[in-house]
């Protein structure tokens, strides 16, 4: 393909032109049609040089996965944060129309999908600081309960719930949480962090059983 003179002029001012060019050639070799739906924006076009300029690692996701470019053209208000609540929900959605996949690439793609996303409000100065981290741990809380919520479904399927007995001998069941530590527990998660985390589980105990096999009880542990 040529790119145009204005382009050209564009690229030219990202802070690493040779990546951004590489990226619409390849754009436009893989996904004619559709490159040239989104070039015709101006605007929204030269959102994505900026990405692919700023961080070649997520200008391989929008050639690996071009919905996700669709998905950043309908998300237009920059300006928002996004909180924890909408990102459960979308969550949500987006883990049933890809139930297809294991549950770990799931949640892998949803957040290099939400980073496009985030990555972009930085490189156009359409956040603060406080709230790109505010963000990001917003993303990692939301992945972590989503996983939570997964893995002890699959858990109580199996052993059953984990119950306790109190004072009087009534049944109860033991409470399980993540804790966060560090950054991601003051919210102040960047791109490069790892996240420091804690299992607590509230009283030991036994669990229920499945119902069906009779060694399915296990320790709360």
């Amino acid at each position: 393909m040529v790119l145009s003179q204005n382009l050209i002029s564009f690229i030219n001012q990202l802070p690493d032109p040779i990546a951004a060019e590489g990226f619409v050639v390849r754009l436009f070799e893989e996904y004619p049609s559709r490159a040239k739906v989104w070039e015709r924006d101006a605007l929204f076009f030269s959102n994505l040089l900026t990405l692919a300029a700023y961080s070649p690692w997520l200008a391989e996701t929008m050639l690996q996965q071009p919905d996700y470019i669709d998905w950043l053209k309908r998300e237009r208000n920059f300006q928002l944060i996004k909180p924890k609540e909408q990102l459960l929900e979308e969550l949500g959605k987006f883990a049933g129309r890809h139930s297809s996949i294991s549950e770990q690439v799931m949640l892998a793609r949803f957040k290099r999908r939400e980073l496009l996303r985030i990555y972009l409000r930085d490189c156009l100065r359409a956040a603060t600081l406080i709230e790109l981290t505010d963000e990001l741990s917003n993303l990692a809380d939301t992945l972590l309960q989503h996983a939570l919520n997964a893995c002890y479904q699959r858990l109580t399927n199996r052993f059953g719930l984990p119950h306790v007995l109190d004072a009087r001998g009534r049944k109860g069941t033991a409470k399980f949480a993540i804790i966060a530590m560090g950054k991601l527990g003051s919210c102040e998660l960047n791109y490069a962090s790892d996240i420091d985390i804690m299992f607590l589980y509230s009283e030991e105990g036994t669990t229920a059983g499945n119902g069906v096999d009779p060694d399915s009880s296990i320790s709360n542990r």
